[in-house]
Parts: structure tokens; sequence; C-alpha cells
């Protein structure tokens, strides 16, 4: 019965870290999109540009787009997100360039909404 008990818990936990991956990489596809809308490249040209660019330009560039991104959403960390843009090109992910283009609006408060959080909450300006 303890065998079992420990398989079903070992299951359960492998299945909520696929799930957790999962999501990241969906953190970082929408991220890396977001870092594209900023820029006007589109993705595979982003990913070149990147690649060329040494610490100080990538990170002139991700302050840029802090600075416009954090007025709706507030990363933890200016390193946090240039770590996610590494990542996600690291591993040679293809990202669509044809996704249907949402305003940053829509895009929030869907974002919000995934989060818990609704439009008039109180708690919507401590995101992160």
């Amino acid at each position: 019965m303890l065998a079992v008990e420990l398989s079903l818990e070992s299951q359960k936990l492998s299945s909520q870290m696929v799930q957790w991956e999962e999501a990241l990489e969906k953190s970082r596809e929408v991220l890396f999109a977001e870092v594209c809308n900023f820029t006007g490249l589109k993705s595979k040209y982003l990913k070149n540009k990147w690649r060329k660019m040494n610490e100080d330009e990538r990170r002139g560039l991700v302050l840029g787009f802090f600075a416009e991104w954090s007025y709706h959403f507030h990363p933890s960390y200016v390193k946090s997100v240039m770590e996610m843009v590494d990542e996600y090109l690291g591993e040679n992910n293809e990202f669509l360039d044809n996704l249907v283009s949402v305003s940053r609006d829509d895009f929030f408060t869907d974002l919000r909404k995934l989060m818990g959080f609704s439009r008039n909450s109180e708690n919507e300006r401590f995101l992160l």
C-alpha cells in the first residue's frame, strides 16, 4: 500500500512539474512576443539582433522595454527579463511571427484574469 501511495505521489509531483515547465515556457513566449512588439521586429530578426548584441546593448534594450512594459506589469528585475529572453532563445524554439496582434490593454487584462486578479483589484499594482 505504501508503494502505491508513493507511486501516486510521484506521478502527481511529476505532473505538477510538467505543468510548471509548460507555464514557464509559455511565459517566455509571451515575454519574447512583447519584446518583439516593443522593438517592432519579427521574432527571427530579434533573435539575430539579440545574439549579436553585447551585454550593455541587451541591457539598454531591456531597460527601454522594461520602462514601457512596467506601466502595465511589474516584473521583479530587469535581469529576469534578460534571462528569460536568453533562455527562450537558447532552446531554439520557433515563435510564430504571424501571431494575431492584440492591444496591450487586452493582453494585460487577459494576463490579470489568468493570474486571478480582477481589473478593479486593489492588489493589481502588486502583481510581481
